[in-house]
């Protein structure tokens, strides 16, 4: 699952950077942030039924260091050299050239302050005066984030809740989504709620058809057959996910409890997936720094440039936020 995850942050990257890589151009960020969002589903029924069942508390706790230190670091990493580069060159990059006064007024500028610091409330600044407010999110990919955050709060209900609720919910995500998709986007937290449901069911899924079963070398192989092909529709979506997203998804659902019967003993794996959110979290950064040396560096190169700081950045990243998880391990 890790590996997957891993793939899912580079498709953001590739995407957002506009190329290709190794010739291949991956579909919309969308779509992989909307797999982020069933995976996370998964994960936190996962270990909401085990390791933190009757430890509500605990969870939250847990949640809250997985996402916030590595945030708070990229976050000032990024405002330090957005920062310095205005002081060396006298031209404002982003973000700093979005906090336009013209745009709105002081509430608005303390409003997004504390969403930056905070996370949540990210996702609400695409809504308003036509989208122009999103400047004002300094990582702009985090509003996916602030989503999830949301959802982590109404977890513990949801993850514990009868089979014929957690359906019904799914179903009346997907009437609500159909509803509002098309006016508020992936960025309404309201229509991203049959992805998070969809995790939910899929973990149903692997304590019901595949956990009894366990071990097993055919659910390993046929986990690691599926890995492959979830890889192969996001590196071939032309074939297939950019035509029918549904599919895939629906395909996601059904292979994760394989995907995670065939990795989840595997400590690489778990290594592999600690990057995908320092990734996602620090290709943005890299991304401005490509602006500033796009005369240096050739277009074709953009891509392979980002990718490759963006993960020096990201182990940065890790190093720093490994430090604060041992400090608080026994608090976990």
């Amino acid at each position: 699952m890790g590996l997957l995850r891993l793939i899912l942050a580079v498709w953001v990257l590739v995407a957002h950077s506009g190329g290709t890589l190794f010739g291949l151009r991956f579909a919309g960020p969308e779509l992989a942030v909307e797999t982020f969002f069933i995976i996370s589903g998964f994960y936190m029924a996962l270990i909401l039924s085990t390791r933190y069942r009757s430890k509500a508390g605990a969870f939250y706790f847990n949640r809250f260091l997985r996402l916030f230190p590595s945030y708070w670091i990229a976050l000032a990493v990024f405002l330090g050299c957005s920062g310095a580069y205005w002081i060396a060159t006298g031209h404002a990059r982003y973000p700093w050239v979005g906090w336009n006064p013209s745009l709105g007024s002081l509430k608005v500028w303390f409003v997004a302050v504390f969403a930056n610091l905070l996370i949540v409330g990210t996702d609400i600044f695409s809504w308003f005066h036509g989208g122009t407010y999103f400047s004002y999110v300094a990582i702009p990919p985090i509003w996916s984030v602030a989503i999830e955050i949301i959802f982590y709060l109404f977890a513990p209900l949801v993850v514990r809740a009868r089979l014929s609720l957690q359906w019904g919910l799914f179903l009346a995500g997907l009437v609500i989504r159909g509803r509002l998709a098309a006016r508020y986007g992936v960025t309404f937290a309201p229509t991203t709620v049959p992805f998070f449901l969809a995790g939910i069911l899929s973990y149903r899924l692997y304590t019901a058809a595949v956990e009894p079963f366990l071990p097993g070398k055919t659910w390993s192989r046929l986990g690691d057959l599926l890995t492959l092909v979830l890889a192969l529709g996001v590196c071939f979506p032309s074939y297939f996910v950019a035509r029918e997203p549904t599919w895939y998804f629906a395909l996601v659902s059904i292979s994760l409890p394989l995907v995670f019967a065939a990795s989840k003993d595997r400590p690489w794996d778990a290594w592999v997936a600690q990057w995908s959110y320092p990734i996602y979290l620090c290709h943005w950064l890299l991304l401005i720094l490509y602006a500033c040396v796009a005369d240096r560096v050739a277009s074709s190169l953009k891509v392979y440039f980002v990718l490759a700081l963006t993960v020096a950045l990201a182990a940065f990243v890790l190093y720093c936020d490994g430090y604060i998880q041992r400090k608080f391990k026994r608090k976990l």
